[in-house]
């Protein structure tokens, strides 16, 4: 290719479809893993094609990022017939407003913003602020927590923003003061480790005795800070709890799986999908704003076991077969051939004696097995998976089968 050609000038060709651009900031990390493959799974489904243009956060030097920038000059009509942007992933480095003129040099392509709204356009949101306080709410009602730290993210970041005032709002909300020692400057996401330096050893600060729970502004701090603490010689959660916020990856990374708010990635993806194929087809011209929620995910590193609490809790949610089956449906977006494959364990089960009953035991394990590594296959997480075998073998499990 002609060095000298401009990239406005260069054209993606494909044929018998419509052509659908992505455009955040990576695919690597965070919620951005799990996004874009969704909409990757998603666009398989149908005849359009998709384009991803992982171009970096605008204007950040980090790593060298600025320099995937040079990617979004080719999102342009020539090129596509419609693009997903996720908007607030673009912002960190520059401005809430600079991201927004970013969008008008997208021209007038249909658009489907994530997080950040294009004016005229619809906008996908996932509700950070709601989130965090779900979270915050439960280490305060839960576990008596009365003095917590945040760390900051990105001051340029809408969600970034909505997350720390969410912190503000709920002490307020609680009756407790608000502490500037216990809240760090504004950080990268990738930062994490540099909000626990600024708290333990500039301020001198000291976990479980000045704060009892680490609130951090999303799982790539959490995981970044938790490692830190460990590396300071503090325990997770014994010394000090700690949250996140998104439900990504990193949130599974530490010594004890981490306590946050999931972001809605897999509903974000299939909305933004279906909506961006409905206007380029001509088929919508009108598209709604959603906001969806981000429900609390407890795991052990605020200090509870299980995300259903205790026995009492559980068993008052548990009241029958249907109840449970309900619990797993929903926890795990079971598809009907899986419900139907479990609820046979169940029947299975149901039918131990106590004699001659090695090979039902045995078609018991295997059936389980191929459960479990049907679920992990597909990026499922373990602590869930551990969880529903713990409640399972409590209420259902005749003892006969689990000698």
């Amino acid at each position: 290719m002609d060095d000298t050609v401009e990239l406005e000038e260069l054209r993606l060709e494909t044929t018998e479809s419509k052509r659908i651009g992505l455009v955040l900031a990576s695919i690597h990390t965070g919620a951005a893993n799990a996004l874009w493959s969704d909409v990757a799974r998603f666009s398989q489904e149908g005849n359009n094609t998709l384009f991803v243009f992982p171009g970096g956060r605008l204007e950040c030097l980090e790593d060298h990022e600025h320099l995937r920038n040079s990617l979004y000059p080719l999102v342009h009509s020539g090129n596509l017939d419609g693009i997903i942007v996720w908007g607030s992933s673009l912002g960190g480095a520059v401005s809430i407003e600079d991201v927004q003129n970013q969008y008008s040099r997208f021209g007038l392509l249909p658009c489907v913003t994530l997080g950040l709204k294009r004016e005229g356009f619809p906008d996908i949101a996932f509700d950070a602020y709601c989130g965090v306080m779900g979270i915050l709410q439960h280490c305060i009602n839960v576990h008596g927590a009365k003095r917590i730290a945040f760390i900051r993210g990105p001051e340029n970041h809408l969600s970034s923003n909505d997350r720390y005032r969410a912190y503000i709002d709920t002490l307020n909300q609680k009756g407790f003061a608000y502490d500037p020692l216990l809240v760090t400057d504004p950080f990268p996401w990738t930062e994490g480790d540099k909000g626990v330096e600024q708290l333990l050893l500039e301020r001198a600060l000291q976990p479980g005795v000045d704060f009892e729970i680490l609130a951090c502004s999303s799982d790539m701090m959490m995981f970044a800070a938790g490692k830190k603490l460990e590396e300071l010689g503090y325990s997770i959660p014994e010394d000090i709890k700690i949250i996140g916020f998104n439900d990504s990856s990193e949130s599974h990374l530490l010594k004890v799986p981490c306590t946050t708010a999931k972001m809605p990635v897999m509903q974000m993806a299939l909305m933004a999908w279906s909506m961006i194929a409905q206007m380029v087809e001509k088929k919508s011209d009108f598209a709604p704003d959603i906001l969806l929620p981000c429900e609390s995910v407890i795991r052990q590193s605020c200090g509870c076991e299980y995300t259903l609490g205790e026995y009492e809790h559980a068993k008052g949610i548990f009241t029958d077969k249907e109840g449970f089956l309900s619990y797993l449906a929903d926890t795990f977006a079971l598809e009907a051939q899986v419900s139907k494959e479990i609820a046979e364990v169940f029947s299975l089960s149901s039918g131990l004696s106590g004699k001659g009953d090695d090979k039902v035991i045995s078609q018991i394990l295997s059936k389980v097995a191929n459960l479990a590594y049907t679920f992990l296959d597909r990026g499922g997480d373990p602590s869930q998976l551990s969880e529903a075998l713990h409640w399972y073998s409590l209420f259902y499990a005749n003892e006969t089968f689990l000698l």
